[in-house]
This record gives structure tokens, sequence and C-alpha cells, in this order.
């Protein structure tokens, strides 16, 4: 099949705060060791929402948003990558010359960007992505749920620091899309996982997934003496309500950003129990490639977080609406 790599094509742009529309620009031209990518779906994700709130420090108007995007190489310009390969975007871009970047640690690279951040985004029909950015994706991982596959590395990648083994127990306090898919993926290594939340459609598109979930916004929890509290909230007041859970030498793993306030921890309690406190920023190279893999084996339950599918040409009107609704909301890019 041709594929037209020239002319326009449709984005989802960024024009400032509270605003942004869809609009049509020229597709992207490649440069050495880049791909033309055709892309099918994009997550909108909590970071793509603060920057429509005109709160992101890096973010600059006309940007093309999106960094949760998969598609079809449709031109290339180097070694690696064929026309037609089907690739997910791996988002991070590091400068490789800070201490983090030469010592294995570039996703916390101290000059890190991101695609639809610092670079165009996926919210369009078409991106280039340099080749090093690009992993393949098997064609059994059924559409739409590759665009799935960078929140699935951030769940994978803190249960991975955490050093999480079979059969140990965890509270996971947020039922968003990061602390459900961290819940959902430690629910299958052990039966003593508990996920904890306020949002009602979320709550019960968690309970769909098989998820353990207490409204604590009617009932306390009741667990105590657990291994593991993850804590995907990001909201004040819960690093204590996870000191309350954790048992005896267990790990506090912090995921989201706490920006807006400081965090009280109880540091006499941090040594008395020997407790742990561990931060988790999104994920390494390999992370993807192990999410590609869960998710091919866990394609139907996973399915289940997708709560609406938008088209590009109506996407703006998403960002619009009560997002807090709908627990995952992706972008069908592909033209008509």
């Amino acid at each position: 099949m041709d594929f037209c790599v020239f002319g326009l094509m449709k984005s989802l742009v960024f024009q400032g705060a509270e605003k942004v529309i869809v609009n049509e620009r020229e597709i992207p031209v490649l440069g050495e060791n880049t791909a033309l990518v055709r892309v099918d779906f994009c997550g909108i994700c909590g970071s793509d929402m603060l920057i429509f709130s005109g709160k992101h420090p890096r973010v600059n108007s006309e940007r093309i948003l999106g960094h949760e995007f998969y598609g079809e190489v449709v031109d290339v310009k180097g070694d690696g990558f064929l026309k037609g390969d089907r690739v997910v975007c791996y988002p991070l871009i590091s400068c490789g010359d800070c201490k983090p970047c030469n010592n294995n640690l570039a996703y916390v690279c101290k000059d890190l960007k991101l695609y639809g951040i610092d670079r165009e985004g996926g919210m369009a029909n078409y991106c280039v992505v340099d080749l090093d950015k690009l992993i393949k994706v098997p064609l059994e991982l059924k559409d739409p749920l590759p665009a799935l596959i960078e929140p699935l590395a951030v769940a994978i990648h803190a249960i991975k620091k955490s050093g999480f083994k079979d059969g140990d127990s965890a509270v996971v306090i947020g039922s968003g899309p990061i602390g459900s898919l961290i819940a959902w993926v430690l629910g299958k290594k052990s039966e003593k996982i508990f996920l904890t939340g306020k949002n009602e459609n979320k709550i019960e598109c968690a309970r769909n997934m098989g998820l353990n979930v207490v409204n604590v916004r009617k009932e306390e929890i009741k667990v105590r003496e657990v291994d593991y509290v993850f804590e995907c909230a990001g909201v004040e007041g819960v690093v204590e309500e996870a000191m309350k859970v954790i048992g005896v030498a267990g790990k506090i793993v912090i995921v989201s950003l706490h920006k807006e306030h400081e965090r009280k921890v109880d540091l006499f309690k941090t040594v008395f129990e020997e407790l742990e406190l561990i931060g988790a920023r999104v994920y390494r190279k390999e992370d993807f490639k192990d999410a590609i893999d869960f998710a091919i084996d866990n394609q139907e339950d996973l399915s289940k977080i997708i709560t609406k599918v938008v088209r590009l040409e109506e996407a703006d009107k998403v960002f619009y609406e009560d997002f807090k609704k709908n627990m995952k909301v992706l972008i069908d890019c592909r033209r008509n």
C-alpha cells in the first residue's frame, strides 16, 4: 500500500492556558536517523491536562501534544527499521552528558526532555521520531492497546524498583490509570493487593478490571501492616496515610509528583521501624519491552482501562470536558 508522506496533516495543538485546537500543518520532514510514523492511537495523560491548564513550565504555544503513541513507519532515514514496522514511541530524550546519563540512569537525566512537551508529539496523523526512540510492537498486540504501553511501563518500573515479590501485600493509593495499572500488575503476583480511591467512575472501572478497591470517601481502609505502599495520588495527606498502613521494614514507593505542597514524613517511625522511602520516576527502555510482553499476555483485562476513544478531529473537546469522568481516554489519529 502506498502512503502519502507529503502534504497536510491534522494535529492537536496547545495554544496557551486552557486552549487547544485541531488544525492542519505540513507533514514533518525527516532528518537523519529518524522515521516518519503514521500515528494510530495516542493516549491522553495527566501531564497533558497539566499542559492544558497552562501550569507546565516548558511547553510553548503551538506545540503538538502527546507522548503515549504508536503507529506505523511510513518513511525512514537510517538503519534498524523498515516501512511497515509497527512501533511505539519511547518518549524520553536524554542529554547523554550528565552524571545520570553516564551511569545508565538516562531516564533521570538532569536535562530530561519528552516528545509532546519539548518536541512535537503524537496527537497528530504523523510524527517524526528518532530511531533510537522507537520500539517494535508485535502485531499480536491488538489495536489500540499499544497506546497503553507507556503508562504500563511506568507501573512496571515502579514495581521493579520496589522489589515486590510474589505473595507480598500492598496498598496502592490512587485509583487513576497509573495506580490502577500498578494494582493490576501486582494482582498477577499476589492476592493481597488493595487499591484506594475517591473517584466513583475510576473506582468502577478498576473493579471492572478485577481489582479490590476501597472508596475512602465512604469507608476507611482497614488493612494494616502491609509490605508495600505505592503512592499514586499526588495529593496532600497521602504520605501520612501510607504511614498508617505500612508494616515494619515496609517500603513506601512514591510514584506521583508532589510539587505544590510540602509533605510530612514521620521520621521517627521511619527510623524506628526501618522503613524505606523509594522514588520511582518514569521508566527505562527495557520497561517498555516488558510492558509489551505483559500486555500481549493480558489483553482482555488491559483493554478494560480504556473508557473513551475519540477521533483526532474531535479531540480538542475532551480537554474542555470533565476529564475525571474517564479512566483512560485515547485519541484515534488514523486518517479517514
